[in-house]
C-alpha cells in the first residue's frame, strides 16, 4: 500500500514539475527539494543499516519523512536563494546514480569526474534559470520533472516489457562489458522524450 501511494505521489509531482513547472515554479522547486530529501533520507537509512545497526520501520519512515519535508519546505521558503544549490545537487545526484554502473567499478577517479560533471551541469542550469528566466525555467523543470517521472516509469517498462528481450542485449552492447545496471538507456530515452514534451507544452501554455 505504501509503495502504491508513493508511486502515485511521485507521478503526480513529476507531471506537475515537467508539464507545468513554469507556472508553478516555486512549488516545483519545493517538490524537487523534497525528492532530494527523500533520496538523502534513504541513503542515511541504508548507511545506518550497513553499519550493523537495526532500525524499526517507524524510525526509517521518520528519518525519510523528516528529510523529505525538511528539504521541501526549505526549498519553498528560500526559493531563488536555494535555486542553484537545489539544481546542482539534483543533477549531480541523478547523473551519478544513473550512469555510475557504466564505469569500471575500480576507477574511483572516473566516478569523481562523473559526479563533477553532474554538479557542474546542475550549477550551470541553476545560474541560467536565475538570470535568464522563462525559457530556462521551462527547460530546467521539464528535465527535472522528466527525471522524476522516469524514476517510476523506466523500472516499470523494463520489468514488464523490456527485460530479457533484445533491449537488454542492446544496452549491454552499447554500454560495453563494464555495464553493471539495468535500463540505463531506457531511462535516458524516457527522460529525454518526457523532457522534450514537457518543454514544448510549457512554452505553448505559458505564453504571455
Amino acid at each position: 500500500m505504501t509503495d502504491v501511494v508513493l508511486t502515485i505521489v511521485t507521478l503526480a509531482a513529476g507531471c506537475l514539475v515537467c508539464f507545468a513547472g513554469y507556472k508553478f515554479f516555486r512549488l516545483s522547486l519545493a517538490l524537487v527539494g523534497a525528492a532530494l530529501g527523500f533520496a538523502a533520507g534513504v541513503l542515511l537509512v541504508n548507511y545506518i543499516a550497513s553499519s550493523g545497526a537495526e532500525l524499526p520501520d517507524i524510525a526509517r519512515l521518520l528519518i525519510i519523512g523528516v528529510f523529505t519535508i525538511g528539504f521541501g519546505v526549505g526549498a519553498f521558503a528560500l526559493y531563488m536563494k536555494a535555486l542553484i544549490l537545489i539544481t546542482t545537487l539534483a543533477c549531480g545526484y541523478w547523473i551519478y546514480t544513473d550512469y555510475n554502473g557504466i564505469l569500471p567499478q575500480d576507477l574511483v577517479a572516473n566516478k569523481l569526474v562523473l559526479l563533477g560533471v553532474g554538479l557542474a551541469l546542475g550549477a550551470l542550469l541553476g545560474v541560467l534559470v536565475y538570470y535568464a528566466q522563462k525559457w530556462s525555467i521551462c527547460l530546467l523543470t521539464a528535465i527535472l520533472g522528466a527525471r522524476i517521472l522516469s524514476s517510476v516509469l523506466s523500472p516499470l517498462l523494463w520489468t514488464n516489457f523490456l527485460s530479457g528481450t533484445a533491449a537488454k542485449s542492446f544496452e549491454e552492447t552499447v554500454l560495453g562489458g563494464n555495464f553493471t545496471g539495468d535500463y540505463v538507456l531506457t531511462a535516458a530515452l524516457v527522460t529525454v522524450a518526457l523532457a522534450a514534451a514537457g518543454l514544448v507544452i510549457q512554452l505553448k501554455t505559458s505564453r504571455k
